[in-house]
């Protein structure tokens, strides 16, 4: 029996943030409460709007909406006089916050707000349940607002734009038209799944024509089974002197389908416009679309792109990560930075033609060019597969011994950005020392070795002698052909790396050179690891 023990990793996703900011309230608060029974006027939750866009109509400039939880409908007619035009159309400078329990005595604040618990969602699902057909074109429309207007917690799902024409073809679960204006919302807190457009845009269409702006800030946003003939999960769309530079800031992209035009998870679109996305703590996984990347792009005439991912994961997309063309007289440009590339369909590096490819300190395979790039397996907990169809499989987390591990470069991250996709912080003193060195990719390695409990077990390994001196061998009762042995010394740094070889079963870790000490051997391997304590003497 040998005493082993296990690292405990915190990995804890928050329920809500505004991104490191405070919710501050002005203007005049209005209650929706599909269950309200009282006078109907929205001043408090006894007396509730029960409609969601009466409360919009209602609003002034500055205010906000307080929803409960509950499912609402669209009632709001847009371009259209058929029932599939009904969307919740927005085109005023408020605030719209979905997840609040609606529990009389609570208003004016966030006492009782909780995203997950009180689930808010806007349906598409006008007519007969199940049936999709007679579903809204857009769940959610955004006609040329301002940056101060917020949608915040809310499920927007069941969009449905097949059999649209025009514009109602795209953007099935929100569209944001910055047609000849501006419009640049924050939306945050939302989940967008189960919509489906016919061309473009089944989760979101963004669209700046005619000199239009269209920017909006996406933050913690889950853009989840999503289908359209292209961008399946996000169609950002340019022409005529347009303009669209969203940022998405923790937002995941997972099982969208666009299975004819490219970009299962993201497709941008620049007809003699600007189309410069980017992206930050997001993550791009199990998106489908066979016939090019998960992130897809067409740049024509004057038009130029210029694309930042930083801190993100491209993995499990079945049509490869990035098919980026540039056919216009200008040259866009990819700016990748502490991110990995990993386990894609199709051309697993970014595939470009005529985009310039800037890639530093990131897991990218078949030795990508650029400073401090690794081309080596980052160690998900669970790589996500290759599969023939959209998933949402795999988890991105990094196991002990990846070699992300503080291997990216700080002032890549934007001074605001302090923690990662699971607002876990950022710069923990993994391996690096002093204030600590990023991780590459959307997840930091949250580890405490001052959390180790003891275990007794029997082991298919030990490590011995212990204590030792000069050097500790490792041996395996049977072969162990895929998987990493490390040596790490008290704060998780890691000392040796080796990577396990066929038909090998002993293993030498010179420790002659190190100060005398607690250490840890880790075996890591099928997504499962064992540490063993050792004591350098």
């Amino acid at each position: 029996m040998k005493s082993y023990v296990q690292i405990c990793i915190r990995w804890t996703v928050s329920i809500y943030f505004l991104f490191g900011s405070i919710a501050v309230i002005q203007g005049q608060i209005h209650y929706v409460n599909h269950a309200a029974a009282g006078l109907l006027n929205g001043s408090s939750w006894t007396d509730a709007y029960t409609d969601i866009q009466s409360a919009i109509d209602v609003a002034s400039a500055g205010d906000s909406i307080f929803v409960a939880a509950g499912i609402y409908l669209p009632t709001h007619t847009h371009l259209g006089d058929s029932g599939r035009h009904s969307t919740f159309y927005i085109n005023k400078s408020i605030q719209l916050y979905g997840g609040f329990s609606g529990k009389p005595g609570t208003e004016g604040g966030f006492t009782e707000h909780n995203v997950t618990t009180n689930l808010t969602v806007l349906s598409g699902d006008l007519g007969l349940p199940i049936v999709d057909s007679d579903n809204a074109f857009h769940v959610v429309y955004l006609d040329h607002v301002s940056d101060t207007t917020r949608i915040d917690g809310f499920t927007i799902t069941h969009g449905n734009g097949v059999g649209g024409v025009g514009f109602e073809a795209y953007g099935a679960g929100i569209y944001n038209n910055g047609d000849g204006g501006r419009s640049n919302p924050t939306i945050s807190n939302c989940i967008i799944r189960d919509n489906r457009a016919q061309e473009a845009g089944g989760g979101m269409t963004n669209q700046a024509e005619n000199g239009g702006i269209a920017s909006p800030v996406l933050i913690n946003c889950s853009f989840i089974s999503n289908l359209a003939s292209g961008g399946g999960g996000l169609n950002i769309y340019t022409d005529t002197d347009g303009e669209a530079n969203p940022e998405m800031i923790g937002c995941k992209f997972m099982g969208n389908s666009g299975p004819t035009a490219g970009g299962g998870g993201i497709q941008l679109i620049a007809h003699s416009s600007i189309c410069s996305p980017k992206l930050i703590n997001c993550i791009v996984t199990g998106n489908h679309s066979p016939t090019s990347g998960a992130l897809a792009s067409i740049v024509t005439g004057t038009g130029i792109s210029n694309i930042e991912i930083i801190n993100s994961a491209f993995s499990g997309n079945t049509g490869g990560s990035m098919r980026l063309v540039d056919f216009g007289a200008q040259t866009s440009t990819v700016t990748i930075r502490n991110s990995i590339i990993w386990g894609n369909g199709g051309a697993q590096a970014p595939s470009t033609t005529g985009y310039l490819v800037d890639a530093s300190h990131s897991v990218i395979p078949f030795g990508f060019p650029g400073e401090g790039n690794i081309g080596l397996d980052p160690m998900y907990v669970s790589q996500p597969p290759l599969l023939d169809t959209s998933h949402i499989q795999g988890d991105l987390h990094l196991l002990p011994g990846s070699p992300a591990f503080d291997a990216g470069i700080n002032a890549s991250l934007p001074i605001t950005i302090t923690t990662d996709l699971d607002q876990l912080p950022r710069f923990v003193n993994a391996t690096s020392g002093g204030a600590g060195i990023v991780d590459i990719g959307p997840y930091e390695f949250q580890v405490d070795l001052t959390a180790i409990t003891g275990l007794e077990r029997d082991a298919e390994w030990s490590a011995f002698p212990n204590p030792v001196h000069d050097a500790v061998n490792v041996h395996f009762n049977s072969t162990a052909d895929d998987g990493i042995l490390l040596l790490l010394d008290a704060t998780g740094k890691i000392i040796t790396r080796i990577s396990l070889t066929e038909g090998q079963t002993d293993y030498t870790i010179d420790v002659l050179s190190l100060a005398q000490g607690m250490y840890y051997i880790c075996v890591c391997k099928n997504g499962q690891n064992e540490i063993q304590k050792i004591l350098v003497k």
